[in-house]
């Protein structure tokens, strides 16, 4: 019998280009599949073209259309989204993303052929520009040959928009904590601590660049400094909950050990920002040893004199190609026009 799935669209916000990724969903090859439209409270059209597209679908798929009262952000999303599905895999998908139509069905052969062992399944994907441009194939690595024990020396790059992964994942951890918001390491680490993880090597997402995933153009020193702290709290938020799910399989050490250096510089700048004055930065800095003192004096001047900081960015970008990265990657590169 053929495992149960369910393809999760997560919605924020994304009118102009969220029908083509629900008719993606719903152009799915995948016999029993049941597909959740989830949408975070959008201020815009796009749960009414979510409604609308539902409304007059006569396919072989289930289809549940649901909306947050609220907006709940990432990890939130997630786990209202994951409550209302019953599929023993969940696939996610981002509303500004598009899945080939074969991509459950061939995420779920790689599981079965795998002895339905593995509790992450990716891909390889394939980017796309705010226009829907083909770009090229971003190869992910290879997650049949990570470990704990390897994960803890190189963190493995795979995109969270190209999972699937097990409930009992769900099941044995629980919940996303509500502030959780870069899901994709947190799921890799849970997989690889548990029945581990596998890569399908095609492309089977057009991963939309250009969104969240970019570093905005900072046009104040309030900008900047709002940035650096909201990222440096979903950092940390992420590192609490690795932390947290690695005790309940008494990996707690080996994995603080991997993410401590990380750690203390996300403190630091999320302290660095709370003062209120140079001279309390200062004391940070000198409160903090571990932390290597160059790497400190940088942001020390960073968020003591913002205003500078940014014009300096500004500056530095009239003289190169603005650069947009996923993971490691610097996409700009691969149209060569760099």
């Amino acid at each position: 019998m053929k495992p149960k799935a369910s393809l999760l669209l997560l919605t924020y916000n994304q009118e102009s280009v969220i029908k083509e990724a629900a008719l993606a969903c719903l152009n799915q090859d995948y016999e029993s599949l049941e597909i959740i439209f989830s949408d975070d409270a959008s201020t815009d059209g796009t749960f009414s073209v979510l409604e609308k597209i539902a409304e007059s679908y006569e396919g072989p798929h289930k289809i549940v259309v649901r909306r947050n009262r609220k907006n709940c952000g990432i990890g939130g999303h997630y786990n209202e989204a994951i409550s209302a599905s019953t599929g023993d895999i969940i696939i996610t998908a981002a509303g500004d993303d598009i899945s080939e139509s074969t991509r459950v069905r061939q995420l779920i052969e790689a599981w079965e052929s795998a002895g339905r062992t593995p509790d992450l399944i990716s891909s390889h994907f394939v980017i796309i520009d705010s226009n829907g441009r083909k770009w090229d194939r971003v190869h992910t690595h290879d997650l049949g040959r990570a470990s704990l024990s390897t994960w803890s020396k190189e963190h493995p790059f795979t995109v969270g928009a190209t999972h699937a992964f097990t409930r009992r994942l769900i099941d044995e951890y629980g919940p996303l904590g509500a502030d959780v918001w870069y899901e994709d390491p947190v799921i890799l680490l849970r997989a690889l601590m548990s029945g581990g993880a596998i890569t399908v090597p095609q492309p089977l997402v057009q991963y939309r660049v250009g969104g969240s995933s970019q570093q905005p153009a900072f046009g104040s020193a309030s900008a900047l400094k709002n940035w650096h702290r909201t990222q440096s709290k979903r950092i940390l938020a992420g590192i609490t909950q690795m932390l947290s799910d690695a005790s309940k399989r008494g990996h707690h050490g080996v994995v603080l050990n991997t993410l401590s250096d990380q750690k203390r510089k996300e403190e630091y700048i999320y302290s660095m920002i709370a003062e209120k004055t140079v001279l309390g930065r200062f004391k940070v800095l000198m409160a903090r040893p571990d932390i290597p003192a160059g790497w400190k004096a940088r942001k020390l001047l960073t968020f003591s004199f913002p205003s500078f900081a940014v014009n300096l960015k500004k500056a530095k970008s009239k003289l190169r190609r603005p650069r947009k990265y996923i993971g490691d990657i610097d996409v700009s590169l691969l149209d060569g026009t760099s």
